[in-house]
């Protein structure tokens, strides 16, 4: 054989032979066992509990009549030192019944007693499932199989699989694959954690996520397997955005499933018939988000409860459900209390009818824009107090067969807590020593008796909305702490109160009341601690509470000691029976601030003289304006005057909680003048109440020189009750809108921060002479570099002006703006694995790549055999030529 040719030909062969290697390599790769739902353990490893779901890939090439194929599924034996406790248990698992390839059946469990034999057991293993299968030709096959890690587990463990097939010759059993996943197991603790993914989870330990099944009572969810794996009383911590599934997630055991960091529970499908939550043995549900995410007809019960044991909903905000709470006949009692219950289908709270003597409590809710007509239903097993309903609603109109009275409701909305969910509102327990709600800002104490507890409520301040019964019977003031309500527990016995109210809310308000007017004086009477009476009107609007009650139901009974504490900047005041406000009459329905009169006239934040050339262009920028109607601009040709009116009156655009920006343009000047400028403010009698300025400027250059100077025209007066002839109030927030639809108000926005320090709400116009003169009602803040003008004209000299202000929404205070669609979380669904049914396949990104492989298993195998013959036919005819 020359020896060109006999080397061809084993090049040949080499290649013949990295053919065939390399279509077995992509075959191998194809095989093994796959963790893949979750996909992981989170960062300290699987939580004792949580459920598994994995994949088997392997090859047959037997051709057998007879059961051919065993597939053998072991764990440890032990999940604890000492023994006693499995690692895995598999009394909720599965395991395919149809091969994920092949589409063949397969029988569960063992033939020939294969999986248990002792020889094939590893020491101190467990034989947990099987499945066995006739398969006819060789293929590459797989089955998905879930199990529970046991919730007493402690031990690190494994999950092994081994591949058994029977020879098509003498009809002996031989292993052909063995694979091994192991799995490192979280510390227990008494904390455990729920999250979407593992990801989800971050440094929180033990933390439970989503497995890839949906099926009965939340099987497939991260918080049903902590619940399964807790003792009782355990809490449950749930993290960032967490998606369940179809089913209702069954929470069976007393355990408190509480949000971290403002969680959200939450759903994407479209299986929308059952609810989210099922609680059937106690416990409560806190600090959570909860909506039915797409769901509309129908929507989601978002919590549902069928216990015999008490049951607590608490701090949470449900939005966008069917109902939010459904309480069914049964005999444990529900409080529902401090959460932000908005925009459900139904209602907020439904009692079902029925004979069991379970009680429904709810109170210190925010239940606004929930079904039609009526929002709760207590079905005679239940009450309704001390909640707001929304604006011009009341407690009897609102809870339908619910011990409801008008008189114990609260007059605005609960601020809505900053960071999560839920209002501000908090149970304290009331003993010898002060105790403080609210960062330090409100406190309490009993002189005499036993510890009782109280509900204080937190409306927050800084613009009207926050008022109680705002122009309804309480007046307009300038607050120098938030507003509370403050109402004692159902089952409270009180002798006494010592209540405290910081007022350091500002410096303006420390120093204000610490003057010779209030407590740096020695009379009582005027330190501004106020209160309001609702129900009886024994205050007439705010009064303090060191002096006798003004209202027409006070019946001549004296105020209450009351005490300021400058080194604590607090005002206390100790409610008894001894006056007004009262510990029996008063404390149902009461709220309390410190606040002081509002001083009539505006507060300047800007005024600005420039010359462009042919005119003086004048600004003014006010932050609130209290009983001003209007103002005139006033020019002089000295500093020291005299002053002349130069413009007809301009209509004031605020109020107390809102400012104004204004221009004027003075063009009846003469070139190389110097000229001074000041604001003259009209009260609502059409009075002078003071002046602002001057601001100079020279009509040759356009840099203006500035000064702004306050010189009162007359004393300016305290207007405790002061004329408030609109009711737009306008004020920012942190907090995202919440759509309300028709009939009740369309927008609102609730106050949730402390306003000093945001940008200064404000109502603007732009004046020129000589063009028309209109309002448009445009509202808003201006941001921090922007200056939001409106060019509008201004009348000439002589033109009457508008008395009031056209097309005011009329909507008890809350702007009317555009309905802006809903925003829900935004959120990527999981990866969710479901039963495969029989005839089946899944793995959808796995499966296209399996096809693939098997084209290069046959293409390579193929193009090897085909080198091979060509090497071998040159071999022979080399060795014979």
């Amino acid at each position: 054989m020359p020896k060109n040719t006999r080397s061809n030909a084993y090049i040949i062969l080499l290649l013949a032979i990295l053919f065939v290697g390399s279509a077995s390599f992509v075959q191998a790769a194809d095989e093994g066992l796959s963790l893949i739902a979750p996909a992981q353990c989170p960062q300290g490893g699987c939580a004792p509990g949580q459920r598994l779901n994995f994949t088997v890939q392997f090859s047959v090439s037997t051709q057998n009549p007879k059961p051919n194929v065993q597939v053998c599924v072991y764990a440890p034996a032990n999940g604890q030192q000492g023994g006693g406790v499995p690692w895995a248990d598999f009394d909720t698992g599965w395991i395919s019944t149809t091969g994920l390839n092949s589409g063949d059946p397969y029988t569960v469990g063992q033939t020939n007693s294969i999986c248990n034999s002792a020889s094939n057991l590893e020491p101190g293993e467990a034989w947990l499932v099987g499945a066995y299968a006739q398969l006819n030709t060789g293929v590459n096959d797989a089955l998905e199989f879930t199990l529970h890690i046991a919730p007493k587990a402690k031990l690190d463990g494994y999950v092994r699989v081994e591949v058994f097939e029977r020879a098509s010759d003498n009809g002996i059993w031989a292993q052909i694959a063995n694979y091994r996943h192991s799995i490192e197991l979280a510390e227990p603790a008494e904390i455990v954690y729920v999250a979407k993914t593992p990801a989800d989870c971050g440094s929180y330990t033990p933390c439970y996520v989503n497995s890839g099944d949906d099926l009965e009572d939340g099987l497939g969810t991260g918080l049903r397997d902590a619940v399964l794996a807790v003792n009782s009383d355990a809490e449950i911590r749930v993290l960032k955005d967490y998606d369940i599934k179809d089913h209702a997630v069954l929470i069976d055991k007393k355990v408190h499933v509480k949000g971290q960091d403002n969680a959200l529970i939450t759903y994407i499908g479209n299986d929308c018939t059952e609810p989210m939550l099922k609680l059937v043995a106690g416990g409560s549900i806190e600090k959570l988000s909860i909506n039915d995410g797409n769901c509309s007809s129908p929507s989601r019960h978002l919590i549902e409860i069928d216990s015999a044991e008490p049951v607590v909903i608490k701090h949470n905000t449900l939005t966008f459900g069917g109902h939010a709470v459904l309480i069914q006949d049964n005999k444990g009692d529900v409080d529902v209390a401090f959460n932000h219950i908005v925009n459900h289908a139904a209602y907020a709270v439904l009692r079902a009818d029925g004979d069991d003597d379970g009680m429904v409590n709810i109170y210190a809710n925010n239940i606004t824009n929930n079904t039609t007509g009526y929002q709760a239903n207590c079905n005679d097993k239940g009450t309704a107090n001390h909640n707001y309903w929304g604006t011009g609603l009341s407690a009897a109109s609102s809870a339908k067969n619910c011990i409801v009275s008008n008189d114990k409701q609260l007059g605005t909305l609960i601020r809505l807590a900053t960071g999560e969910p839920g209002v501000e509102a908090q149970r304290m327990t009331v003993s010898s020593t002060m105790s403080y709600a609210f960062d330090g800002k409100v406190g309490a104490r009993r002189l005499s008796g036993d510890d009782y507890d109280l509900i204080i409520v937190n409306h927050g301040q800084g613009a009207a909305i926050n008022i109680p019964f705002y122009q309804s019977g309480s007046d307009n003031i300038q607050a120098c702490s938030n507003f509370y309500d403050i109402f004692l527990a159902d089952d409270a016995i009180a002798n006494d109160l010592q209540l405290a109210l910081k007022y350091n809310l500002n410096s303006s308000c420390v120093s204000q009341i610490e003057s010779g007017d209030y407590c740096g004086g020695t009379d009582s009477a005027q330190y501004p601690l106020l209160w309001y009476d609702p129900a009886a009107l024994a205050t007439d609007g705010w009064n303090r509470t060191g002096q006798p009650p003004q209202g027409p139901g006070a019946g001549g009974v004296s105020g209450q000691e009351t005490t300021c504490h400058l080194a604590n900047k607090e005002i206390r005041v100790v409610i008894d029976n001894t006056g007004r406000p009262s510990i029996s009459s008063d404390l149902n329905f009461t709220p309390f601030v410190i606040g002081l009169p509002l001083i009539d006239g505006i507060t300047l934040t800007q005024f600005t003289a420039q010359f462009d050339g042919s005119k003086v262009n004048l600004k003014w920028v006010t932050s609130r304006e209290v009983n001003v109607n209007g103002f005139y601009v006033l020019r002089a040709e000295s500093s020291s005057g005299p002053y002349a009116r130069i413009s007809s009156q301009i209509d004031a655009l605020g109020d107390a909680h809102i400012g104004g920006i204004y221009q004027y343009a003075d063009s009846s000047i003469v070139f190389g003048e110097q000229y001074y400028y000041k604001i003259e403010v009209i009260d609502k009698e059409g009075n002078p109440i003071g002046t602002h300025g001057p601001v100079s400027i020279q009509a040759v250059t356009p840099t203006p020189t500035m000064t702004m100077t306050w010189t009162p025209t007359n004393t300016p007066t305290r207007t405790p009750t002061p004329t408030v002839t609109r009711t737009l109030f306008y004020y920012r927030s942190p907090t995202p809108y919440y759509y309300y639809a028709t009939p009740r108000p369309p927008f609102y926005q609730p106050n949730t921060a402390t306003p000093y320090g945001w940008p200064t709400p404000v109502r603007t116009y732009r004046l020129t002479p000589g063009d028309d003169f209109s309002f448009e009602d445009n509202y808003y803040y201006p941001g921090n570099d922007i200056d939001h003008e409106y060019d509008w004209g201004y009348p000439e000299m002589g033109t009457e002006q508008p008395a009031d202000w056209d097309g005011a929404p009329p909507i008890d205070g809350y702007p009317a703006q555009e309905t802006p669609t809903p925003i829900l979380p935004s959120i990527t669904p999981g990866f969710d694995v479901d039963t495969p049914a029989t005839g089946t396949e899944v793995g959808e990104e796995e499966l296209p790549i399996q096809r693939l492989r098997w084209i290069f298993i046959i293409v390579g195998a193929a193009g090897g055999l085909s080198l091979l013959a060509a090497a071998s036919v040159i071999l022979v005819k080399s060795r014979f030529s």
